[in-house]
């Protein structure tokens, strides 16, 4: 069985407030109910104790994503931190119809250690682009579950101490305590309708398929420079995907 281990996480750094990411694409708010999300999203980082961005919307419920349960693997585990992190597959997927099948254990300074188990297929995953990587998807889902076998009650005494400052409906409380019960790398991300997305989504999606060739990308390169389409942090952020997928075709090229 394949197995591979990596060395103690290291904390994730606190960012400034700025837009929240929904399903880790940056994106402008359109409707009064994805504002709504936004506020909550806000409210949710500040109940758990994490940087904004380790909080991802899916349609209109916040979650906590795989960044932000290890900011908190992290903050919670100071005093016996963690050693290494080991991945164990046992069952790798070949293909799309064989489900990928990942354990992870999380071992501690002390030698105590938790482990979870994380599963992927397609019937449990209906955004396209992730059925071609079960794989990862089971590696993450093991580690978030393994994750909150290690600091799950001291993050719900957290969320319950914060819960007790705040001046909350039942219902916004129900939102905030289901954004740690599920991982947002759980939950089935709805495929967006093409038309419906900004002119920096678009330019995203089609970036992140990473087949194109160099002349391809310096076009891509020239088109977002020129265009009034984007913002500063938009622009940059997709020149710096550029930069990257240059360089992994340079490499590939010597």
């Amino acid at each position: 069985m394949a197995t591979k281990s990596t060395k103690a996480v290291t904390a994730a750094k606190k960012k400034a407030i700025g837009p929240l990411a929904w399903g880790s694409v940056m994106t402008h708010i359109t409707t009064q109910e994805e504002a709504n999300a936004r506020q909550m999203a806000v409210v949710v980082a500040e109940i758990y104790g994490v940087p904004h961005m380790c909080v991802t919307i899916l349609g209109s419920q916040p979650y906590l994503n795989k960044e932000g349960r290890l900011f908190l693997l992290n903050e919670l585990t100071k005093k016996n931190p963690v050693a290494k992190i080991e991945t164990e597959y046992l069952q790798i997927s070949t293909a799309p119809n064989i489900t990928a099948i990942c354990k992870k254990r999380i071992v501690f300074k002390d030698g105590m250690f938790v482990e979870g188990i994380g599963e992927a297929n397609p019937n449990n995953i209906k955004l396209n682009a992730v059925k071609a990587t079960l794989n990862m998807m089971a590696e993450t889902r093991a580690l978030n579950r393994t994750i909150w076998q290690a600091i799950g009650s001291a993050i719900w005494e957290r969320v319950a101490k914060n819960l007790k400052k705040k001046a909350l409906t039942n219902a916004e409380m129900t939102t905030i305590v289901a954004a740690g019960q599920s991982s947002a790398e759980e939950m089935d991300r709805p495929e967006p309708n093409i038309q419906d997305l900004t002119p920096y989504q678009k330019a995203l999606k089609i970036l992140e398929k990473d087949n194109r060739d160099i002349d391809t990308l310096e076009e891509w390169r020239i088109k977002i420079e020129q265009s009034d389409l984007y913002t500063k942090t938009e622009r940059k952020e997709l020149l710096l995907m550029i930069d990257r997928q240059m360089s992994n075709r340079i490499v590939q090229y010597e």
